[in-house]
């Protein structure tokens, strides 16, 4: 009760602002006509991610938003007009936008420069399932096809797109991150730890926001675009593995341990061995 988001599920503001960071040229575009949907399909009622909006005065702050992003002139002003009820009501504010880990430096820079002193949240799922993830998600929307009608070789080279191994990139992300705001003031969190762990992940994201914990609520399983059948061949799952391993590496260097990672490198040991994957828990 203490957190409030915008009237918006993803803002996308600061990409849109981006000037130094040009794999964010396409989420522009597949944003904008997603506001443009949202509003033709219920303007009143409807934002993206089916979040619904209450009260005329947080529709008159995203349609404002909107009119400006959609031409093509973000206003940080009308931006920050979308937290304006919350911050009143003295909550915590604060929004998502995954897309923010394809930020180049500069960009971050400015976000730095425009917001503030602020606190970072960065949830990051095991590479191999992310990557997959991103292909049965975008694959249909980008390749014209569902990802069980695709040859292994059009699935491969979809993954090794930079736009999807820069999301796999978590501990370059995390460094650029961390240099803008300071490493106290960004906490890495696991995905997996939202499914299995709900309470736990709540309390430590509590903590790094100085919430009292109590009174989250844990909706089921949302956004799921696997569907059964759906996984990569042995093949593909070795190239996702070496992948995996390379990052978790990577994080590891950065002083990130935990069992999660052991987990998952075991995971993708066993995937690039062509061994079925052990028991995660």
């Amino acid at each position: 009760p203490a957190l409030s988001p915008p009237p918006i599920k993803h803002s996308h503001h600061f990409y849109q602002l981006a000037q130094h960071s040009p794999l964010l040229a396409a989420e522009r575009a597949r944003h904008r006509r997603a506001r443009l949907g949202a509003w033709a399909k219920e303007p009143w009622r409807r934002t993206s991610g089916g979040r619904r909006v209450s009260g005329f005065a947080d529709i008159a702050a995203l349609a404002a938003y909107d009119a400006g992003a959609l031409l093509g002139r973000a206003s940080h002003r009308r931006y920050l007009g979308l937290f304006s009820r919350a911050r009143a009501r003295g909550q915590t504010v604060g929004e998502i936008t995954p897309a923010y880990a394809l930020l180049a430096p500069e960009d971050i820079d400015q976000v730095r420069a425009k917001v503030g002193p602020a606190k970072i949240l960065y949830v990051i799922r095991a590479p191999m399932a992310r990557m997959w993830s991103h292909l049965t998600k975008g694959g249909p929307r980008e390749l014209g096809a569902p990802v069980s009608a695709l040859e292994d070789e059009a699935r491969r080279r979809f993954l090794l797109r930079p736009h999807c191994l820069e999301r796999t990139a978590y501990a370059a992300t995390l460094g650029r991150w961390q240099e803008a705001f300071g490493p106290e003031n960004v906490l890495l969190l696991f995905f997996d730890d939202i499914v299995t762990a709900p309470e736990a992940f709540a309390s430590q994201l509590a903590a790094f926001l100085e919430l009292t914990p109590g009174g989250w609520d844990f909706p089921g399983p949302l956004n799921s675009y696997q569907k059964p059948g759906d996984a990569p061949s042995e093949a593909l799952q070795a190239t996702l593995a070496g992948i995996a391993l390379r990052e978790i590496a990577a994080l590891r260097a950065l002083g990130v341990a935990s069992t999660q990672h052991e987990r998952r490198e075991e995971a993708a040991q066993s995937a690039q061995a062509g061994r079925p994957e052990p028991n995660s828990g």
